[in-house]
């Protein structure tokens, strides 16, 4: 009996660890992806000032 009860709480552990990690996984490919795209913006306005200045 107890043994069943430890392998369920194995069980969530894991899952729960799974999903911290999803999270964790999803949130550094956001946060990435947004400080790219402000990086290229950025860059693109810098560019049109260049352009603009010869």
């Amino acid at each position: 009996m107890t043994e069943i009860k430890f392998r369920t709480g194995d069980t969530e552990l894991i899952r729960k660890s799974h999903k911290n990690r999803l999270f964790l996984y999803l949130g550094t490919f956001f946060i990435t992806a947004a400080g790219l795209s402000v990086g290229i913006l950025i860059l693109m306005f810098f560019i049109g000032r260049l352009e603009g200045a010869y």
